[in-house]
């Protein structure tokens, strides 16, 4: 059985030579919402300074404003968010899509995070039904919470790979694909802690290469636990959206690459 260094060795070796556009394909799938790496959450927290004020504030007067201002902007927000949400998780699947031809040999480009958009219902369905869950387990207890986070963490993939899969069977498959890999899930984040310490004392520049690193080894996991598997030969034209069925390898014989079930 593979072990963290194991998905780290493999991701090294995938990403050589190809660390520049790795780095550049992932910040900019971070900076559009569409990350993989989603066990760290970070809330931000917004600060307001005190107002100094010589007389007397009708706070009422005050708040009965900010309601009507909230009011008003409510559905440009919620616009704004939707297409937000919409949109990082369509280049979620395609962030997913890259990793899989650098893990597996393809040829990958960054325009490769924009090749779902005519699945969005789908990405985004996946999305908000993970938020959903992940929100529930979150409010149960803590343990649940990342119980249920581990448990969709590939859920990415399976669509990315998976043309006509629904959201819930990617979800469901996931799930099913998970049980009695979660801790070894962890374990791999885990492994990465000395990484993220040097990141933050390089004032979060190191992130840049161990996002990459950490996307890779994540994908590697994902081939693993899925049960497929690669023959190396050479690199090929990348497959943007399900060209191959990852779980069949009887009519793939006469190709340079198949995948199957270990």
């Amino acid at each position: 059985m593979k072990k963290a260094r194991d998905f780290r060795e493999c991701a090294r070796n995938a990403l050589r030579g190809r660390w520049a556009i790795a780095v550049i394909t992932t910040l900019i799938a971070s900076l559009l919402g569409g990350r993989l790496f989603d066990v760290e959450y970070s809330l931000q927290l917004g600060s307001y300074g005190e107002i100094e004020n010589s007389g007397t504030v009708d706070t009422s007067a005050l708040f009965d404003e900010f309601i009507t201002y909230a009011l008003l902007a409510l559905p440009y927000i919620l616009i704004t968010l939707f297409i937000a949400i919409a949109v990082g998780s369509i280049v979620k699947i395609g962030h997913a899509r890259f990793y899989l031809n650098v893990v597996d040999g393809y040829h990958a480009s960054v325009g490769v995070l924009f090749s779902y958009f005519r699945r969005w219902s789908t990405a985004l369905a996946a999305t908000l039904l993970t938020y959903l869950f992940t929100i529930i387990g979150f409010c149960l207890f803590i343990i649940p919470g990342f119980i249920v986070t581990y448990s969709l963490s590939m859920t990415p993939f399976i669509i990315a790979e998976d043309d006509g899969i629904t959201a819930v069977e990617a979800l469901k498959k996931s799930n099913a694909m998970m049980r009695g890999n979660r801790f070894r899930l962890f374990s791999l984040h885990i492994s990465f802690i000395g990484w993220m310490l040097l990141s933050v004392l390089s004032l979060g520049v190191g992130f840049l290469w161990l996002n990459p690193y950490v996307n890779a080894s994540l994908t590697d996991f994902y081939r693993d636990v899925s049960g497929t598997y690669r023959i190396p030969h050479l690199i090929v034209d990348e497959p943007i959206e399900g060209d191959f069925d990852s779980t069949s390898s009887s009519d793939s014989n006469d190709n340079d690459w198949y995948y199957g079930n270990n």
